[in-house]
């Protein structure tokens, strides 16, 4: 079985996420950058057992869709409060993962995905949803 790596997306123009990977990263693409590579998707957020717990479940559909030498964009949806509590915070919680596309150019998959119409799980009231992509390549 292949070792994968994972690197988070961050897009400029949205709202990013907190607690969430440094944004050093470099820059792939207007607006977008490609972060550090690790071995687990996420590191230090509160959802990140259950995010890497699902893409073990899809590592197999993931190996079948990954081109050589390219990745994979994985759509990881997350729901969290839509009014922070008083002291700011926000409550996150896992809501639904997806393989957004494959290829050898992550910004061009992304920007692809991003301009097509999706049906995605909403959040559910009081609740909005957020989606952390992952670019996911073997090691």
């Amino acid at each position: 079985m292949a070792e994968f790596m994972y690197q988070t997306l961050q897009i400029d123009d949205r709202l990013p996420l907190s607690g969430g990977p440094s944004s050093k990263g470099q820059a792939i693409g207007a607006g977008v950058k490609l972060l550090h590579k690790c071995a687990v998707a996420l590191n230090d957020w509160s959802i990140s057992y259950r995010v890497n717990q699902e893409l073990k479940k899809i590592s197999s559909t993931i190996m079948e869709k990954m081109p050589r030498g390219g990745g994979v964009l994985v759509c990881v949806g997350l729901q969290e409060w839509e009014y922070p509590d008083p002291t700011g915070t926000r409550a996150k919680m896992f809501l639904s993962i997806h393989i957004a596309g494959s290829g050898n150019d992550p910004v061009f998959i992304l920007n692809r995905y991003l301009s097509q119409p999706q049906i995605v799980q909403g959040a559910p009231k009081g609740w909005r949803r957020r989606d952390l992509f992952i670019w996911v390549t073997i090691k």
